[in-house]
This record gives structure tokens, C-alpha cells and sequence, in this order.
């Protein structure tokens, strides 16, 4: 069945589409003029870790609304994927 315009802008602006999507961040390595887009320093990585293997750990979501960062942030650190040499 074919929509019509309306339909379509309708949907368009429903779902929220554009045709620029908003510019994503790079990765936290990447250096932007002497500067990085890490929120987190090697300390408080060290101490996520430190805190999430202790047997009355709290919840990586608790954790990632302390840091402020999302919880596949606190995820990926503890499993190593992110900063490991931390």
C-alpha cells in the first residue's frame, strides 16, 4: 500500500530521522589537538575494578550513574576490553 506524503513526514518526524544524524564522538583514544575525550582517569578505572570484584560489589548501572558514563562503558572495563592498561 502506497503512503502518502503526509504519512511519510508523519513517520519522518515520529521516529525522529534525519538526513544529518547528529555527529557521534570519536573513540576516548583519539587525540584532539592535545586534548582526549576520556572522562575517566586511569585512577577512578583502577577503582571501578577494584570495586566490582569485591563480593558485595554494586551494580554496574549504580556504578556508571556515579562516573556519569553509560554502563557498557563500566562493563567493557571490567571484562578488559577498555582501558587494560589501566
Amino acid at each position: 500500500m502506497a503512503r502518502t506524503d503526509a504519512q511519510r513526514t508523519r513517520d519522518y518526524r515520529a521516529r525522529q530521522r534525519r538526513r544529518n544524524p547528529p555527529m557521534r564522538r570519536p573513540g576516548e583514544n583519539i587525540d584532539r589537538a592535545g586534548r582526549s575525550w576520556r572522562i575517566l582517569t586511569d585512577q577512578q578505572v583502577r577503582g571501578i575494578r577494584a570495586r566490582l570484584t569485591d563480593d558485595d560489589a554494586p551494580s554496574r548501572v549504580a556504578v556508571a550513574r556515579e562516573y556519569g558514563v553509560h554502563p557498557s562503558t563500566i562493563s567493557q572495563i571490567a571484562a578488559g576490553r577498555r582501558r587494560a592498561t589501566a
